[in-house]
């Protein structure tokens, strides 16, 4: 395949053939049709994900399973194409539909996308984010060129970011990739756009002090960077002033530099820096270069160093970034205004169980996506939202906090276990629904009881609502015979 100005040409050399299709180089195509790169590239990778997922739709997977299917055979299939070549949006919102499809039955999400991406202790599930995985596979090359190395492969890189004096000194300025220069190629330039959106508002430590790729410095708004002058050394606003604050005049610059310049470059320049970060640099000491890290601090109370991070650092840096609370809690804060440790709510879950099944519906309770004869009615699936099991209205608050038959059933449940147990426990009815249980227990009880408690709680509020929707009044000893069986399941036996 022939390329760049040659690209038209039909000659052979050395009786080679000449192709304009997309020809498969170290497992990515490569072409001179756009269209025809992408479809080799991703959606033909694409579609046998989705056929790959559909082969599991008929099997009643969880949340948790469907998001490591998610994981292990659906975005798995594009990871190494993603990390060596531009991924389109359409591509990517087309990965990310497939996914959330294959999550939800082909329904409508029930809850925001941006939730489930975050983990079990935030209200998510470690949902795959396909977009951040893009994102943080393109900012792991960051590691790779940083690395004192001199591999061949860098020298296309290398000749680049060379223009801005190199990767490592890009990456302390200030920089804005728009008003950089538009030569840039798209793949690097995606990579400081990552890195930009990831550093606005971080622990990230730049400096707007360089005079070099500083966005609030520029000339017919694009920022500067003059090569000549970077070899001598300057590198600051503040090797421009004077002992008395002001800048030097032409003559004092280049008799401190040993350096002849254009009397209107170094004008166009002072003209160019603002009276903002001229103060600044007044009262600023000005740094050594080069002992400016390149590092995030206080991520998890850790502080990681940019050459040493991995695409894994990155990603999780763009979840909690974008951490969201997830829209039931502002539901349940109206009833429970005083409580505020939602994350130990969603935590307690994992603790408290090992099926999978009776997490998922804990899960869904708190998220307020458990259906009830209001959410029927609302969609004409039933004529009336009375409980089946009383008088009154039905809702998720009182099928799990006011209904009479699960009232009397959490009595006779509790009673069942202090007899059984010789305890004397007492629950208050919203510690049930809200996973805060442990707050109440007895300090001496045993991790052993426990445990048993903890699942017997998660599990008749599962046995409830199950016979709200048969229509069906709880009864202790099935309960208790499958909760027996649930005990031996997970390993907790009386």
């Amino acid at each position: 395949m022939w390329i760049g100005s040659s690209k038209q040409k039909n000659i052979k050399i050395l009786e080679f053939s000449v192709t304009k299709d997309p020809i498969k180089i170290l497992g990515t195509y490569l072409s001179h049709n756009p269209d025809k790169s992408i479809n080799a590239n991703f959606y033909i990778k694409i579609r046998k994900m989705s056929t790959k997922l559909n082969l599991w739709r008929a099997r009643e997977l969880t949340l948790y399973g469907k998001s490591l299917l998610a994981k292990t055979l659906g975005a798995s299939q594009l990871i190494y194409t993603a990390s060596m070549i531009c991924v389109p949006d359409t591509v990517i919102n087309n990965v990310q539909g497939h996914l959330f499809s294959f999550l939800w039955n082909n329904r409508k999400d029930k809850i925001k996308r941006k939730v489930m991406y975050q983990p079990l202790s935030e209200g998510g599930i470690n949902f795959i984010n396909f977009r951040t995985m893009v994102k943080s596979l393109r900012l792991a090359w960051i590691q790779r060129l940083l690395t004192n190395s001199y591999d061949a492969w860098k020298a296309i890189p290398n000749y680049f970011f060379n223009k801005y004096g190199g990767l490592a000194f890009l990456l302390k300025c200030n920089f804005d990739s728009a008003k950089l220069d538009k030569n840039l190629p798209l793949f690097y330039r995606e990579l400081l756009d990552y890195f930009q959106e990831l550093t606005n508002n971080s622990q990230y430590i730049t400096n707007d002090l360089i005079l070099w790729n500083n966005k609030n410095i520029t000339v017919d708004k694009k920022s500067l960077f003059w090569k000549s002058w970077f070899d001598r050394g300057i590198y600051f606003i503040g090797d421009l002033l004077n002992s008395a604050g002001k800048f030097l005049t032409l003559d004092e610059f280049q008799k401190k530099f040993d350096f002849k310049v254009s009397y209107l470059n170094y004008f166009q320049l002072i003209a160019a820096i603002p009276q903002e970060l001229k103060r600044k640099a007044l009262v600023s000491p000005t740094p050594d270069l080069f002992s400016i890290p390149l590092e995030f601090q206080q991520l998890n109370d850790r502080t990681l160093l940019l050459p040493k991070m991995r695409c894994k650092h990155y990603y999780n840096m763009f979840i909690e970034k974008n951490n969201t609370e997830p829209t039931a809690i502002k539901s349940w804060k109206k009833l429970f205004p005083y409580f505020t440790d939602w994350k130990r709510s969603f935590k307690e879950i994992y603790e408290s169980s090992r099926d999978n099944k009776l997490r998922q519906f804990s899960f869904k309770v708190l998220h307020r996506i458990i259906p009830t004869r209001k959410e029927l009615k609302k969609y004409k699936l039933v004529t009336d939202d009375i409980c089946s099991l009383c008088p009154y209205p039905d809702s998720i608050e009182h099928t799990f906090l006011h209904c009479t038959e699960t009232v009397n059933f959490y009595m006779k449940t509790l009673s069942w276990f202090n007899n059984y147990h010789n305890t004397r426990i007492h629950l208050p009815h919203e510690h049930i629904v809200l996973n805060t249980f442990k707050d109440v227990f007895p300090p001496k009880l045993s991790n052993p009881l426990k445990r048993r408690l903890c699942l017997l709680i998660l599990f008749q509020t599962k046995y409830l609502y199950t016979c709200k929707n048969l229509s069906k009044r709880p009864d202790l000893e099935e309960f208790l015979s499958k909760l027996h069986q649930q005990y031996r399941i997970e390993n907790c036996g009386l």
